[in-house]
């Protein structure tokens, strides 16, 4: 896996852009969520701070099945890439054990340890769960009520992609295979500033990806705040400024709170 820095945010940021992203943000997450309704036991433990990674594209069937064959290596020692993925996603397991996302009609968690999840084995460690039509809001409000952001609501397709990577506790550091020490938010918050370095510099090596915002929300249901906002110098023309930049993203917020309290 690659080293704590910058480069685990630039990975995810590349995978948008070779889907066709035109955007892509990151949110770090202090919210703690309930764990009365949560799939097993086990994942009351992942029901805290987190990371999350959003990017305008959806993956296609290819990217799904390359991605889940990738997160589901319980070694983790076998970064040869399949399709566009590989190394990069391995990566995000610097932060957590449990990483998930939701893409189109699917949602996916990967558990390498295959002991988080309910019903799953060392030969599948994953869940995925066409879940338009299927209520799991309501079924499990707890377990997936942290997916409901950046316009994602678990009932309809989500024209997107949004992972979440809830940060691994000390507790949960103890018993790792994948890595023995925690992640905390602050570790985050350090990712974030040594990524503010490169974010615009990298926007000149995408072909797609034409603004990248950071944010932070102390609690569920907070207003996220806006960190920072790096994009071309063509769409800062274009009328992307970072002042619009930052009411773009405070009316998708919005919106997205609107939906959660109907």
């Amino acid at each position: 896996m690659y080293p704590e820095g910058p480069g685990v945010l630039c990975e995810l940021v590349q995978n948008a852009d070779d889907a066709g992203a035109r955007e892509a943000a990151f949110l770090l997450d202090h919210s703690r969520f309930g764990a009365s309704s949560v799939l097993s036991p086990r994942m009351a433990e992942w029901q805290g701070p987190s990371l999350y990674a959003y990017n305008d594209a959806v993956f296609s069937d290819r990217d799904l099945i390359a991605i889940s064959r990738i997160g589901q290596d319980s070694k983790l020692e076998k970064p040869s890439a399949i399709g566009r993925f590989g190394l990069g996603f391995n990566s995000v397991y610097h932060f957590t054990d449990v990483p998930g996302f939701v893409s189109g009609q699917n949602l996916v968690i990967f558990d390498p340890h295959a002991s988080n999840l309910p019903g799953i084995t060392p030969s599948h460690p994953g869940l995925k769960i066409s879940f338009v039509g299927r209520g799991l809001p309501d079924q499990f409000p707890d377990q997936f009520r942290p997916f409901l952001l950046f316009g994602c609501d678990l009932q309809s397709a989500y024209h997107g992609t949004l992972f979440r990577f809830p940060l691994r506790s000390e507790a949960a550091a103890g018993r790792s295979e994948i890595k023995h020490e925690p992640c905390t938010p602050e570790d985050i918050k350090h990712l974030f500033k040594s990524f503010q370095r490169t974010a615009t510099e990298a926007l000149l090596f995408l072909r797609n990806v034409g603004r990248i915002s950071v944010f932070e929300r102390m609690e569920a249901g907070g207003e996220p705040k806006l960190l920072f906002c790096a994009q071309r110098a063509a769409a800062a023309a274009g009328g992307f400024g970072d002042q619009q930049c930052h009411h773009q993203q405070q009316e998708k917020w919005q919106q997205q709170e609107q939906q959660e309290c109907l």
